[in-house]
């Protein structure tokens, strides 16, 4: 509509102008087309990716096509500041039309700058639902701005043929004003909402921190500050190397989500938290039942190492767990260990002896495999005064009992154990069964009879070639006649199967085959009789267990005083996240639907999407590649813009450089040295070749003299 506009205008201005507008309005279109690709492009990816919920990455996509078109209008302005002369002269020679059409070309690059801007935001706005305000904005700016300003400056105020554009540049002014305040306000009213829907969420995970005795969700970057959790001071994790960073989910609009990483392989790692009060569990109210549940992901999948948690006992008042190692004292270890042949969801807890004052570890039975997929998992314990437990793996019981039953050792000992000073008498036999001293060989029991014997039954076939061998000499080979046996050793003629034993049914001396002997029996030996010295297998004699106890309530374990990951892994990128300790397993649910539910859906999601993609025929592959490609490379200049600026620019200059090499370089035939080809270099490539024929030939004969001669036919 704007280029009509001045159109009408220009063709008040006499035929030079019309002409020269025409050229610019031509040039203008093409490059158009180019802005307009874009814009498209822009508009489809928008709008698919709002739809599918993903905000940053339709920001993203919108970023990376201005990144683009902002180089590609660069480029333009360069090639039509430099090559104006050879552009403009595509339509047309005539001088002063030239001249015309140059004095316009500073506002035309202008013009297009704004109008590449302002097409790819009309794409952008489109993808997001807004294409009335585009267009309400287009047609209104060009009636009241462009007209009236190329009207004005070219014919009133008698600028001429460049204020008709500069009328253009007032009209794509407005409008990209417009938008940058239209995108702004757009922007301030995600951000309102997203604060709004942060702030719910934070009030909510308020709420549930009432009804924990502990919860950590990491959104805290200094919490090695002392004052919450620490590095342990022992010189077995002098190495470690942990970080409070964000986690890549895959799914942006659960950003920000940060996670306690531990980021070097092949060490050791000892983190704690020392609890406010004690975790315990006395059959009390409100304390029936003792819960501990965090997150865990493996970035980088899980090789061999360890994933788990302890819960730390509590001594006294002013322990200081600090220099805490693998040897302090817990009360639960919990959580995923993967190692060789080792896969299992540890549950141990150490149980004390009510009799000899020392704790024993004891661990369930049956343990779960693991989660080692690259996917957010969540793990629960539970432990219930009523002497049960039960294990979930993303909110699924996959392991419950009791503590009777489910551990190894068992928590309640033997009332009698084996006398540890008892021994085995020295006359007491132990064999069950001995030979008959009695038996005797039979009469008739050859023990020197052979296995086998001749088949005297057999007789030679008919057809057999007594007199023919299997192999002969091959008859087709000769000594070679320059043979040396002081040199080259004995001459063997090589052998072949004889021709005239294939299809024989033998050749060479029959021989009676063997048979098994029906007369054989073997050395002799006695059978096995009962003994009747057997006295049974020996056992020491039971004593009551000096150690024994009975405890009726195992679940109720020592207070919880700290919060502890002392792993070693030999793989990186395993992260710790949301944890929740308390006495009340609905309120950890809760807070694992806030928490951990919505990317457990997400990654669920991109899982599905993933294995649908794999089982695609291949329809569509190049352009999924593309679109994978473009999205990829958006995120990649979205955190290194510099680079993927760089990238951008160099390609555009090649691309520059090779048009005006296709368009404007010179070319010409190739000039003629006038020389004949004299043959002298095939002549003398021919000599070559026969040297080299005749150097093979002598090869050949030296290398037979190793070898027989076979005779021709």
């Amino acid at each position: 509509m704007a280029n009509a506009l001045v159109a009408m205008v220009a063709a008040t201005m006499g035929a030079r102008v019309i002409a020269a507008n025409a050229i610019i309005s031509g040039l203008w279109g093409l490059l158009w087309a180019l802005f307009w690709g874009y814009g498209c492009a822009t508009q489809a990816r928008v709008a698919n990716y709002l739809g599918a919920g993903k905000p940053d990455l339709a920001r993203r996509i919108t970023a990376l096509g201005f990144l683009c078109t902002g180089v590609m209008v660069a480029v333009i302005a360069v090639v039509t500041s430099v090559m104006d002369q050879h552009i403009i002269s595509l339509y047309t020679i005539d001088q002063d039309l030239l001249t015309t059409c140059k004095l316009v070309l500073p506002v035309f690059v202008v013009a297009c700058s704004f109008e590449a801007i302002e097409v790819l935001g009309a794409g952008a706005l489109t993808g997001m639902s807004q294409v009335h305000t585009v267009f309400w904005v287009s047609a209104i700016g060009t009636w009241f701005i462009n007209l009236p300003v190329a009207y004005v400056g070219g014919i009133t105020m008698g600028y001429g043929f460049p204020a008709l554009w500069v009328g253009v540049l007032t009209l794509l002014t407005a409008l990209l004003a417009h938008m940058v305040q239209a995108d702004e306000g757009a922007k301030a009213e995600e951000m309102t909402a997203k604060d709004t829907a942060q702030a719910e969420r934070q009030q909510q995970i308020e709420t549930l921190t009432k009804d924990a005795l502990f919860i950590e969700t990491f959104e805290t970057p200094d919490l090695f500050d002392g004052t919450r959790w620490f590095k342990s001071s022992h010189e077995k994790y002098s190495t470690q190397d942990v970080a409070i960073d964000e986690v890549k989910l895959g799914a942006v609009h659960l950003a920000p989500n940060h996670g306690l990483v531990l980021e070097k392989p092949a060490s050791h790692y000892g983190l704690g938290v020392k609890l406010d009060e004690p975790l315990v569990v006395d059959g009390s109210d409100g304390k029936k039942e003792l819960v501990v549940q965090y997150e865990m992901k493996m970035q980088k999948g899980l090789d061999c190492g360890g994933a788990y948690v302890k819960l730390l006992r509590a001594q006294e008042e002013s322990q200081d767990f600090s220099a805490f190692s693998d040897a302090s004292p817990f009360v639960i270890m919990f959580g995923p260990d993967k190692c060789g042949n080792s896969d299992k969801v540890h549950l141990i807890f150490q149980h004390k002896n009510l009799v000899t004052q020392e704790y024993e570890e004891k661990h369930m039975m049956e343990a779960p495999r693991i989660k080692s997929d690259k996917d957010t998992h969540l793990y629960t314990a539970v432990i219930r005064d009523d002497n049960t437990f039960e294990v979930f793996v993303d909110q699924k019981s996959v392991k419950s009992g009791s503590f009777f039953d489910g551990f190894l050792p068992s928590v309640i000992p033997e009332k009698e154990i084996d006398d540890p000073e008892d021994s085995k008498p020295a006359d007491w036999v132990n064999e069950k069964k001995i030979r008959d001293p009695s038996a005797v060989k039979p009469d008739d029991w050859d023990e020197d009879a052979p296995a086998r014997i001749l088949d005297e039954d057999a007789v030679k076939p008919d057809g057999w070639l007594d007199d023919e061998l299997e192999v002969i000499n091959d008859p087709d080979v000769v000594k070679p006649e320059d043979w040396d046996d002081e040199d080259d050793g004995d001459f063997v003629v090589p052998l072949i199967p004889n021709p005239k034993c294939v299809d024989a049914v033998g050749c060479g001396e029959w021989k009676r085959p063997t048979k098994a002997n029906p007369v054989y029996k073997g050395k002799f030996y006695a059978p096995y009789i009962p003994n009747p010295a057997y006295k049974g297998e020996w056992v020491p004699r039971k004593i009551p267990n000096p150690s024994y106890f009975k405890d009726d309530h195992p679940a109720r374990m020592d207070p919880i005083g700290a919060l502890a990951v002392e792993v070693w892994t030999m793989t990186d990128g395993i992260t710790f996240d949301n944890f929740w300790l308390g006495n009340d397993l609905k309120k950890a649910q809760e807070f694992a639907e806030l928490m951990w539910a919505p990317k457990h859906a997400v990654e669920e999601d991109l899982k599905a999407k993933a294995e649908k993609s794999d089982k695609d025929d291949g329809e569509g592959g190049v352009m999924k590649a593309l679109e994978t490609l473009s999205t990829d490379f958006a995120a990649y200049a979205n955190e290194n813009p510099m680079i993927a600026l760089g990238c951008i620019v160099g390609v555009s200059v090649l691309a520059t450089f090779a048009l005006f090499s296709l368009f404007c370089g010179s070319k010409g035939p190739k000039p003629d040295d006038g020389k004949e080809d004299s043959g002298a270099e095939d002549e003398e490539g021919e000599e070559d070749a026969k040297a080299v024929g005749n150097d093979n030939k002598e090869g050949k004969v030296r290398q037979r003299k190793k070898a027989p001669i076979v005779k021709d036919d």
